[in-house]
């Protein structure tokens, strides 16, 4: 599975272990600095492509919002387990003695 569909925004969905979230927030820091680089360039806010471009930043860092969000709860899960293997080695460690 893709981690962009084909308009080119993030498939959230199938963002699952944390490379593919590290993928995803490269990709959606990439485009937000592209837009944000872009945006000074126009001086017409009431453009159409200024207000297209502001839709799309917002989308873009709803997203990347998301994938930090997500991240963060892999990471934790990720130290839970690292600890109950600790605390299971320990437990076995006692067992042996």
């Amino acid at each position: 599975m893709s981690t962009t569909l084909e308009n080119g925004r993030i498939n959230l969905d199938s963002l699952v272990t944390t490379e593919d979230h590290l993928r995803g927030l490269s990709l959606a820091n990439r485009t937000l600095d592209r837009i944000k680089d872009q945006m000074p360039q126009r001086s017409d806010k009431k453009s159409d492509w200024y207000r297209r471009a502001t839709v799309a930043h917002k989308s873009w860092f709803w997203a990347r919002s998301l994938i930090c969000e997500q991240l963060a709860i892999l990471r934790r899960a990720k130290i839970k387990a690292e600890q109950r293997l600790e605390q299971d080695f320990r437990a076995a460690m006692i067992e042996v003695k």
